[in-house]
C-alpha cells in the first residue's frame, strides 16, 4: 500500500509541475500576444500618419499643378507672361 501511495504521490507531483509549466507557458503567450498587439497598433498608427502625410503632399502638388496650368492658360501657352 505504501508503494502504491508513493507512486500516486509521485505521479501527482509530476502532474503538478506539468500543470505549472503549462500555466507559465500560457502566461508567456498572453504576454507576447499583448506586446505584439501593441506593436501592431503602433505600426497601424504610423502607417496612418504616413498615409495622411502623402495625401497632404498630393493635395499640395495638385493645387500647384492647377495654379501653374492656369498661369500657362492665362499667358497663352507660355509660362512667362509678357502682357501686364
Amino acid at each position: 500500500a505504501e508503494g502504491t501511495a508513493a507512486t500516486v504521490l509521485s505521479q501527482m507531483t509530476t502532474q503538478r509541475y506539468q500543470l505549472q509549466g503549462a500555466h507559465d507557458n500560457v502566461f508567456d503567450v498572453r504576454e507576447t500576444t499583448a506586446k505584439a498587439k501593441q506593436e501592431l497598433e503602433e505600426l497601424a498608427a504610423k502607417t496612418a500618419r504616413k498615409k495622411r502625410r502623402l495625401q497632404a503632399i498630393a493635395a499640395l502638388l495638385a493645387v500647384a499643378d492647377v495654379l501653374l496650368f492656369s498661369r500657362i492658360a492665362y499667358c497663352g501657352g507660355s509660362f512667362f507672361c509678357r502682357h501686364h
